[in-house]
Formats: C-alpha cells, sequence, structure tokens
C-alpha cells in the first residue's frame, strides 16, 4: 500500500510539470507550425544574385524543437530538376528560431543552409540570417 501511495504522491508532483511542457509544445505549435513563404538574399560577392523565393512547413514535434520542409524555384544546380527540397531540423528559444535546412538531392542538391532568425511579437515574421560557408550567406525573411 505504500508503494501505491508513493507512486501516486509522485504522479500527482509530476503532473502539473508534463502538462506545462504540453502546453508549451502546444503554444509553439500554435505560432510557429504550419506554411510560412519567404525570401531570401545573398550578400558579398554574390549580392548581385536576384533574391529566391521559398516556402517552409514547420511543425513542432517537442516543446522547443521544429522540423520541417521547405521547396523553392531550382536556382542552385545546373538546372536539372525544378524545384530544390529540404528537411528542417532545429531549436526555439525564446522568440527565435535557430535551424538547418538539408537538401534531400533533387537536382543534385545536398547542402546545408544554417538559419538563424528572430520573431516578431504578433509570430507572424521571422526575419534573419542564412549561411551555407564562408562564401555563401545573407539575409531571409518570411511571413505567415
Amino acid at each position: 500500500m505504500r508503494i501505491v501511495l508513493a507512486f501516486l504522491t509522485l504522479l500527482a508532483f509530476l503532473e502539473p510539470a508534463a502538462a506545462q511542457i504540453v502546453s508549451e509544445r502546444d503554444s509553439q505549435a500554435q505560432r510557429i507550425g504550419g506554411r510560412w513563404i519567404g525570401r531570401y538574399f545573398y550578400a558579398g560577392l554574390h549580392a548581385a544574385k536576384p533574391p529566391v523565393e521559398f516556402e517552409f512547413t514547420l511543425q513542432v514535434p517537442t516543446a522547443g524543437k521544429v522540423t520541417g520542409r521547405s521547396s523553392e524555384p531550382n536556382s542552385v544546380s545546373p538546372f536539372s530538376a525544378p524545384f530544390l527540397y529540404a528537411n528542417i531540423r532545429g531549436d526555439i528559444i525564446g522568440n527565435a528560431l535557430r535551424c538547418v535546412a538539408t537538401y534531400d538531392g533533387t537536382g543534385g542538391v545536398t547542402h546545408s543552409s544554417s538559419l538563424i532568425g528572430t520573431f516578431n511579437e504578433n509570430w507572424t515574421t521571422l526575419i534573419g540570417t542564412w549561411r551555407v560557408n564562408e562564401e555563401f550567406g545573407g539575409r531571409f525573411e518570411m511571413r505567415r
């Protein structure tokens, strides 16, 4: 009987923490999950290149984590495929998103891009920077 009471006491203690974690995930999923439309811009030696439009579809599988998929017109490879696709994995830290988009091989493109951005107060706009390597990078913006 004491073991059962100890177990029930432990459950009562842990339940609010578990509910808070689920609540945070649900809150982040509502703010961040779904479809985002954006553009990225090149900087430095490649600043004359036109901006590239893209679409992110994001999910929040657990509090503080983000996954998803991106698509964009192929402006990178020798144009062997009309669109490029990437898998997204990252972290939500306060009102910021830090993620890596790894291209899935479509059109022969397999590199990864790191993105770091900040959401506006309404969680409808994300503005930040992206980088592939020392040569390729710039800024991006996306909106719901």
